[in-house]
């Protein structure tokens, strides 16, 4: 009773703009609700009475008033401070500074796909310093994941999984056990879940990060409010990351169909309610089921990822994409890294993927060269080059598309795709229109 008083005051002093002296305030509480007040009835009485009194006059006196200024104003600095700065940042988590102290990664993900798995297998190979799905610690990183979905033998079965997947040995298990801990938490929302949870549970294991799953659990208001998001992020989140110097992932899902059946375009955007989460995270990881393939995943970082370099198969094209699999082993809790190919060949979307190349090649009259074809499909379909150009070949041997040959000097014949065959073409001499294509006219007769 004694400290829900206490959190009842100090969130009603704090909006009123004097809890800047946040332990002598709590110091306070505690003794007047101690030692001033008899029994549980006079403590509440004295609580409501506080909380329904109106706001303090504002002070007279300008001496008071540059002082309440000087203690809330933020801190500016110049370009040159900012240049002062050295190099390397200490507060830098993972690599190329993706997730630094103080920040939060949004992690996104639908309901059933196993969130709390992947959470898990990333938190503990970051445990032991290694990189996990392409996201690379900049050290050792100690974790604290607080989650509400999972009982005691769900979380013993994916701690099993992960320890059997990554093959650690005995010393390796031990410096796991140091460095994650797990706390499961169902029956505290809001600010109560930031005092009474967050607050002491920090202080105590002092992580590198805090993982939140999910934190729909947690948020004691409607999700689709910005209002209700923007003070359980920046009101109660940002000042105790901020105190404890660590980092947020935030396990968010993702937000249903539109009216008309479609996705949202935007992947940054894909959690469910405000999009005030998406804003308020310096960094998000988007995972989304592969049609047609139940246990491929193609894993994306919209926001900062770039800083990741991945690349795709070729290993030298920038993605911001990735393909993961859950093990198929029986009993076995485990993610995998595909390869782009290999995820691809799982999939039964040939159909398709036929009409969307046959989408990037021009009509009658026109005609594309097959490096810029096998480069579009991989950049607006996507599709890897080693699918496209299989769905290329079978599509020329089933006559959707047709291949001609354009003499170049002293090189081999350039070849050259389109609706129909051209014979005795020469590629200096055909005009190439502003969209890349080659003007050849009508096809001759044979």
């Amino acid at each position: 009773m004694t400290q829900a008083c206490i959190g009842l005051l100090t969130r009603h002093l704090a909006a009123q703009h004097l809890a800047g002296e946040d332990d002598r305030l709590r110091s306070v509480l505690v003794d007047v609700i101690r030692h001033g007040l008899a029994d549980d009835q006079s403590r509440w009485e004295f609580t409501n009475a506080i909380i329904d009194s109106p706001p303090p006059p504002e002070a007279d006196d300008a001496h008071e008033r540059a002082n309440e200024d000087k203690a809330t104003a933020p801190i500016v600095r110049s370009l040159t401070d900012y240049m002062a700065l050295k190099p390397k940042d200490d507060a830098e988590l993972i690599k190329d500074r993706f997730l630094c102290k103080g920040g939060g990664l949004l992690f996104v993900a639908p309901t059933g796909v196993g969130k709390s798995s992947w959470s898990m297998q990333t938190a503990i190979s970051w445990s032991l310093g290694r990189s996990s799905f392409g996201l690379t610690p900049v050290r050792r990183l100690k974790s604290l994941i607080i989650q509400a979905e999972n009982d005691d033998y769900d979380i013993r079965e994916e701690i099993d999984g992960v320890l059997k997947g990554l093959n650690l040995t005995e010393e390796d298990q031990a410096t796991a056990n140091q460095n994650v801990n797990i706390a499961h938490v169902n029956d505290r929302t809001g600010f109560e879940f930031f005092e009474e949870v967050l607050e002491p549970t920090l202080q105590a294991y002092k992580p590198d990060l805090l993982w939140i799953d999910p934190v729909l659990a947690y948020l004691q208001g409607d999700v689709s409010d910005q209002k209700d998001v923007s003070r359980f992020l920046r009101h109660g989140l940002n000042p105790i990351l901020k105190k404890f110097q660590c980092a947020c992932v935030l396990v968010h899902h993702t937000k249903k169909q539109t009216t008309n059946g479609e996705d949202v375009q935007d992947e940054a955007y894909l959690g469910m309610g405000s999009s005030e989460f998406s804003n308020w995270c310096r960094a998000s990881l988007v995972l989304r089921k592969v049609k047609g393939v139940n246990h491929i995943f193609r894993l994306s970082a919209p926001k900062r990822g770039t800083r990741l370099h991945w690349k795709k198969d070729d290993k030298t094209t920038p993605t911001i994409d990735k393909y993961v699999a859950q093990s198929l082993e029986p009993n076995v809790i485990f993610w995998n890294e595909l390869t782009q190919a290999a995820a691809e060949d799982a999939q039964d979307t040939t159909d398709t993927d036929c009409a969307n190349i046959l989408k990037l090649v021009p009509g009658d009259g026109f005609l594309i060269h097959h490096d810029d074809l096998l480069r579009r499909c991989s950049e607006q379909i996507p599709l890897g080059m080693q699918k496209s150009r299989k769905l290329i070949k079978e599509m020329l041997g089933n006559e959707q598309l047709y291949a001609s040959l354009a003499k170049q000097e002293k090189a081999p014949p350039a070849r050259l795709i389109g609706r129909a065959e051209h014979k005795g073409l020469v590629l200096s001499q055909l005009q190439q229109e502003s969209h890349g294509y080659y003007v050849v006219g009508e096809p001759a007769n044979n």
